[in-house]
């Protein structure tokens, strides 16, 4: 055969290959899991398609009047378009597992209320699971009664920590000793016969991935639930949530581990970054916020829609801070939350 003939045979067989492959990623729906849009890495956020809803982790009955105030001034600044699309989570974090019905007033419930309506923001509910099913579900009606409304209900917090596991119960959020498997086949099931009422999704607790023997255990615990969630809980409406933090200004994150946990569940599981942030007490706001943006950007680009990320915090009056969002020393957005601010402009502009 002359040289030119099989030159165009294998180009044409090579061809072949290459779309028969093609195909074959098309019919595989599974995230990826390096950051998506790799390849063009100062492409604006706002092209991305299927963003996720963005959001804050509050606490929530800290000077509940003034934090609302200076909450309310931040989103009088930002268009609707932005604002259906920002979400609040109640009562918060950790504070979240040692705040009950009675540390809300009547009033403090309007106001974070009104601020939805007023706003059109999304809240999500964090259960107390140091408080009885019966407990939590009278308190969250307390809030719907009010006439808010929640996009999930997240079960507990950071159940996967030493404190939990040990059943530190000097630590004032610990009542019980939590293991991953009293997590799935008991508590969960009590609160759900509860709150199965209000027919909203259950957002259950993941681990971050860290190495060492803590590490050894965050596996353990999402094994149990990747277990759970692919067998005993397969037809319940539930998704999973994820605490980002990246250790230090300066300090290495492995982001592909949020999709490497979703596709083990299934490419459709929802995630929401409940917390995350850049944690190093040893310098300033202006110095996080340098770190900040591109922590969010990394994380962003692993979620999808219908997928959540909420910044810490939203705000505090510590004196010694970095975290805040809004802060009383700065009459309202610190340097990194005015970083915050920017990119969720940037996000949805």
């Amino acid at each position: 055969m002359h040289i030119s003939g099989f030159l165009s045979l294998r180009f044409l067989f090579l061809t072949l290959i290459i779309s028969n492959c093609q195909e074959l990623n098309k019919s595989n729906p599974v995230y990826e899991q390096s950051p998506r849009h790799a390849e063009t890495h100062d492409i604006h956020l706002s092209e991305i398609p299927g963003k996720p809803y963005l959001g804050f982790n509050s606490k929530a009955s800290l000077e509940t009047q003034s934090q609302v105030g200076y909450v309310d001034a931040l989103l009088s600044d930002l268009p609707i378009e932005i604002k259906q699309n920002l979400t609040v989570r109640l009562p918060g974090g950790t504070i979240s597992q040692k705040v009950y019905s009675v540390d809300f007033s009547d009033s403090d419930i309007n106001s974070w209320v009104s601020l939805q309506r007023k706003h059109s923001i999304r809240f999500v509910f964090v259960v107390n699971g140091n408080d009885s099913p019966k407990n939590q579900k009278d308190f969250i009606e307390r809030w719907i009664n009010a006439g808010a409304r929640f996009d999930f209900i997240e079960m507990m917090n950071e159940y996967y920590l030493q404190k939990y596991r040990q059943g530190k119960t000097e630590i004032s959020e610990v009542s019980q000793k939590v293991t991953s498997q009293s997590y799935v086949d008991e508590i969960l099931p009590a609160f759900f016969e509860e709150l199965d009422d209000f027919n909203l999704p259950y957002f259950i607790i993941c681990a971050p991935e860290k190495s060492g023997k803590s590490g050894e255990y965050m596996d353990q615990w999402n094994n149990e639930i990747v277990k759970a969630l692919n067998g005993k809980y397969k037809d319940l409406n539930m998704g999973i949530v994820l605490h980002l933090y990246k250790k230090g200004v300066n300090g290495d994150f492995d982001y592909s581990q949020i999709n490497r946990l979703r596709n083990r569940i299934g490419p459709n599981t929802k995630v929401a970054i409940t917390e995350m942030g850049v944690l190093d007490s040893s310098v300033s706001y202006s110095e996080i916020a340098n770190s900040i943006g591109d922590h969010y950007v990394h994380i962003f680009k692993q979620l999808g829609e219908g997928d959540y990320m909420f910044d810490q915090v939203l705000f505090n009056n510590y004196r010694k801070d970095n975290a805040a969002t809004l802060h009383p020393s700065t009459n309202g957005l610190t340097p990194k939350g005015e970083k915050v601010i920017e990119f969720i402009r940037k996000a949805y502009e």
